[in-house]
């Protein structure tokens, strides 16, 4: 019988691996439980069955489970291995990379939530959003009823201004559509501008369960010269992937507590850090909207 892998990891073991004090330990604050702890990574972020769907007869499919266990972390060691000895990135190490990135975008519940609520605008005002392209309403089993009688997806397109419109997404949808995408989405960060930011030697960069940040989405991120969406690599390495340059950066110190507040601000229920009293020092922060405010 076949070991189906239900437990799964939505940030996974491989890239945390990279905060650790012992390759196998992390500090970590729960926003829920509002708890500081040291744990062990293997047992973190781990939701059942997060990327399992159900088949057409009715069997659990563990597809994209195993291929971002098999086929994208693989090559994550290898992106952290290029970046520690300074390696100029080119077009196809972008490539590579990317689809990590865009992976570690797409498997958090907080992304999950986001595409649902891009979905039903989609079907309300026929709008796109960063996950979910308005275009790809087409590709979903779908019925469409109005005061109890079927109509078309013509129909509904028609008169769905002015209605009170009800959506139910099933469940395992996020899994398939993140499948349909993913490549997309890697295929905008690839074409960017990947600046390496690296921490000085007085700092670190924390990490969450969400560890790409916007640069307009924060106040302190507005403080900084960087554009686009910031991934955090390493403790010691960030990229920026925007309209500022190829190459690699090092930031001052500052910087880095501007990136780090904002990784608080953007984690789903996690942060995490080797050390513990940097970690300490940004859950006192959390409830600012700015380091400064």
């Amino acid at each position: 019988m076949e070991n189906n892998p239900v437990k799964q990891h939505t940030t996974p073991k491989t890239y945390l691996k990279h905060f650790t004090f012992n390759k196998k330990c992390t500090f970590v604050y729960d926003r829920l439980k509002k708890k500081l702890q040291k744990r062990n990574i293997e047992k973190l972020t781990v939701i059942k069955d997060f990327y399992t769907f159900v088949d057409e007869e009715g069997n659990n499919r563990y597809d994209m489970e195993k291929f971002l266990g098999n086929s994208v972390e693989s090559n994550y060691n290898k992106f952290v291995e290029f970046v520690n000895n300074g390696i100029l990135l080119q077009k196809v190490h972008k490539e590579m990379f990317s689809i990590y990135i865009a992976a570690q975008y797409m498997r958090t519940p907080k992304a999950k939530s986001q595409l649902y609520k891009e979905i039903e605008n989609a079907y309300k005002e026929g709008n796109s959003g960063r996950l979910f392209d308005a275009e790809d309403i087409t590709m979903f089993d779908k019925d469409y009823t109005l005061d109890g009688e079927k109509i078309t997806y013509e129909e509904f397109i028609k008169k769905r201004d002015g209605m009170g419109i009800y959506i139910n997404i099933k469940e395992g949808v996020h899994v398939k559509y993140m499948a349909h995408r993913l490549l997309g989405i890697a295929d905008g960060f690839a074409e960017r501008k990947w600046l390496i930011l690296e921490a000085p030697k007085n700092a670190k960069f924390i990490t969450c369960d969400n560890p790409i940040v916007n640069t307009n989405e924060f106040e302190d991120l507005k403080l900084t010269a960087l554009s686009g969406d910031i991934f955090i690599i390493s403790e010691h390495f960030a990229v920026a992937m925007g309209d500022n340059w190829d190459g690699y950066y090092e930031l001052d110190s500052t910087d880095v507590e501007y990136i780090n507040h904002s990784l608080v601000l953007n984690s789903d229920r996690y942060f995490f850090s080797s050390e513990e009293k940097l970690l300490r020092e940004n859950v006192k922060l959390l409830s600012k909207e700015s380091i400064y405010s």
